[in-house]
């Protein structure tokens, strides 16, 4: 039991910095295209891996990940469009 608790815990804070990680990068001004790489790659190795495992179990597992870097990426894009998006630390210290 103690080892499913760890091994959930390893995986929800994974999952949580592979959010985290796409919203900084999405958030970026010029950054609309490269956002789009972090869920692209996690798509890949879900396909690869349900595809080799033969389990469609382990596949949609690993599709959360994709579905929750792709709705950061498409919160954080609109965000960056209607101007509310954080400024730069460039910016930041031209004021």
């Amino acid at each position: 039991m103690l080892d499913f608790l760890y091994d959930l815990g390893c995986t929800l804070s994974l999952f949580v910095l592979v959010v985290f990680m796409e919203g900084v990068i999405a958030t970026r001004k010029n950054a609309k295209w490269t956002g789009l790489i972090l869920p692209a790659v996690l798509l890949i190795i879900a396909v690869f891996v349900g595809a080799y495992m033969h389990d469609l179990g382990a596949f949609l597992f690993l599709l959360i990940p994709v579905v929750l870097c792709a709705a950061t990426y498409a919160f954080s894009r609109h965000q960056v469009k209607k101007g509310m998006a954080a400024p730069t630390i460039r910016e930041q210290m031209e004021d």
